[in-house]
């Protein structure tokens, strides 16, 4: 299913996103 997969893509990036703020603090 394309949608499953560009939601899986986007989890993805979110996650990444929350690593690099905590990197950060």
């Amino acid at each position: 299913n394309v949608s499953e997969i560009k939601m899986e893509n986007f989890l993805n990036e979110v996650d990444r996103r929350e690593i690099k703020l905590e990197d950060l603090i």
